[in-house]
């Protein structure tokens, strides 16, 4: 008889983009409770995944719409986790994986499993930052311009930021637990978080952190998180979830070049210079142009983030490019079958550059750091992807087809019936 273990995915994109690799090779072996601590729109995949035996059970989220400076849906999702996690690990549960341990949703069952002896395991749904500052400084300056309210001043607007920040902190980590359990959570966030400290000195909630490369290994090492290297279920599930999904098999002769910007990119890059986004837009539009003398038989398509909202600016660059094929797709669409369908996919620090080095092909994936984005260097030194912080490596990029390698670590299975 199969034994169960739960798995908390994040954002619907990144159950896609992860998630769903880590419930197909685990589901061989183990039932999988699939528990969503965000809104998922795409239900009839779910339904597919279900259908052909990936998913055993499934525990949606609901949709809530925002009240009171968003009170109502802080308060029911604490509400909502604290209720499930006691019910679900009455199921006999061995395991409980997830995304983060930051989230207050995500330690209430970390923390119930604590309790009952059952182990907690986080894996990464993209790469991990050198900095992690670097991530909530992006995070930040990201909902600081969605929000629009850097037109007061930016002063004024990271000063609300932070004020934000700090109450919800406050609410989120020991108001509300205290009142529904009587305990106060601990993050490893610091209420401040800093450039020259991100973390506290608080433990983790989780046993060990699934990682997939030394790099990684190395940079959590130093934050003194506890880890593991272990073969990314992307690598071993990809056959199976694009027949699940029904995804349509990529032609060798169909050449693409994939244009994936990240979601927030142009704004912060408006953030950090004072001569507005025209620099921005010509030097997307030089690069274009050299990808297009390089590679002139190629189609260019552009799909933008799932969250993005800066989509009429690509699309200008686009027109300025000199592609004799261009293809805009919905922000909506599948990245990971764009992926499988182009030769070269190229961006800046967008999490999907990580998601095509996890598998095995000959495509060029490319990181651009000629922007000035903060953080632009995220994937400096990362296997499978080459950095370019030099627009005159462009025309030589052809040397690279094909010299991309890959390190082999033990599965994920493999570990997980270690530690079990």
């Amino acid at each position: 008889m199969k034994r169960n273990i739960i798995i908390c995915p994040g954002p619907e994109y990144l159950f896609w983009s992860s998630g769903v690799y880590y419930c197909v090779e685990l589901s061989k072996k183990y039932n999988i409770i699939l528990v969503a601590d965000q809104f998922f729109k795409n239900y009839f995949k779910i339904e597919k995944l279900k259908c052909a035996g990936v998913i055993k059970e499934y525990y949606p989220y609901p949709l809530i719409r925002p009240r009171v400076f968003g009170l109502n849906k802080l308060i029911y999702r604490h509400l909502h986790f604290s209720k499930l996690s006691k019910s679900l690990l009455s199921k006999e549960i061995i395991l409980i994986i997830q995304h983060t341990d930051l989230e207050a949703a995500n330690i209430y069952l970390y923390k119930e499993g604590t309790l009952l002896g059952i182990p907690g395991i986080m894996y990464r749904a993209t790469t991990i930052p050198e900095k992690y500052y670097q991530d909530y400084k992006f995070i930040k300056n990201w909902i600081i311009s969605t929000q629009k309210i850097a037109v007061i001043s930016l002063n004024i607007a990271n000063y609300v930021y932070n004020l934000n920040f700090f109450f919800r902190y406050l609410i989120n980590y020991f108001f509300i637990p205290f009142i529904l359990t009587g305990n106060i959570f601990k993050p490893r966030i610091k209420i401040f978080p800093s450039e020259l400290k991100y973390f506290n000195s608080n433990k983790p909630y989780y046993s060990w952190a699934i990682i997939h490369t030394e790099i990684e290994a190395d940079i959590v090492k130093k934050n003194g998180e506890p880890s593991v290297l272990v073969e990314n279920p992307i690598s071993t599930s990809l056959t199976t979830v694009a027949k699940i999904l029904g995804w349509e098999s990529h032609n060798d002769e169909e050449k693409n070049i994939l244009l994936l910007p990240t979601s927030g990119e142009y704004d912060w890059y408006l953030s950090g210079n004072k001569f507005g986004g025209e620099g921005y837009i010509q030097a997307w539009i030089e690069v274009l142009r050299e990808l297009r003398d390089r590679f002139p038989a190629h189609k260019l398509i552009l799909k933008c983030h799932p969250m993005a909202n800066d989509f009429n600016i690509y699309k200008n660059i686009l027109a300025e490019s000199g592609f004799k094929q261009i293809e805009i797709i919905e922000n909506s669409y599948p990245v990971e079958e764009l992926i499988l369908k182009s030769e070269i996919i190229i961006g800046t620090t967008t999490s999907a550059l990580w998601w095509a080095s996890q598998i095995e092909s000959k495509k060029l994936i490319i990181s651009l750091d000629l922007f000035g984005l903060n953080g632009g260097d995220r994937y400096r030194e990362r296997l499978g992807i080459i950095y370019i912080n030099n627009i005159e490596i462009i025309p030589n990029l052809s040397e690279f087809f094909g010299k991309i390698t890959r390190d082999r670590y033990m599965s994920l299975t493999d570990f997980i019936e270690k530690i079990l």
